[in-house]
């Protein structure tokens, strides 16, 4: 089983990363001096996911509705499992592709304290979600579980993340009309 999840996991998370690492460095950099200069950075932020979802789309498909036959294809059948796997976590990770590029944001917006938060949220939930399928010894069940709760909580990440860049504009545009009244 943790050799079927190693390679699932590992067969979408590396092209996954690097792709999203490549991009995200670039954005961050971009989006922190704007910030910085006293530019609004909600649209940019919006656009960049959009465009990370629109590059993710496709492949992220063909991931989810074919990894078993292509996994059984590439490793042998022996690792069809692995595929089962990967169809488990598409979803989840399609989202961790999204928010990945945008971990900075708290950071720069001094909100590490509820990113931290729902860190240790998201890691109990997980263990919790592990700890049931487990006694229940249904291996599909505890990857399902773990999958949905982080697909969910990194949803929320996600939503929290763009709804910070929201609070920087209007907290930008409110020192702009103190400053002009």
């Amino acid at each position: 089983v943790v050799g079927f999840f190693g390679l699932g996991f590992m067969l979408i998370n590396k092209p996954m990363s690097i792709l999203s690492n490549s991009f995200s460095k670039v954005f961050a950099q971009e989006v922190i001096a704007e910030h910085n200069q006293g530019r609004n950075i909600a649209p940019r932020v919006k656009k960049f996911i959009f465009r990370m979802a629109l590059v993710a789309l496709v492949p992220f498909l063909i991931t989810g509705l074919f990894s078993p036959p292509l996994v059984s294809f590439i490793f042998g059948k022996e690792w069809h499992e692995a595929g089962i796997y990967m169809q488990i976590f598409t979803p989840w990770l399609f989202v961790v592709f999204l928010s990945a590029p945008l971990d900075f944001l708290p950071d720069m917006l001094s909100r590490q304290r509820k990113a931290m938060w729902i860190e240790h949220i998201k890691f109990a939930l997980r263990i919790i979600v592990l700890a049931i399928g487990v006694m229940l010894e249904d291996v599909y069940l505890s990857l399902i579980l773990f999958s949905s709760v982080s697909l969910l909580l990194v949803s929320y990440t996600l939503y929290w993340r763009l709804s910070l860049a929201k609070r920087a504009d209007e907290l930008l545009s409110g020192d702009k009309n103190t400053r002009d009244s």
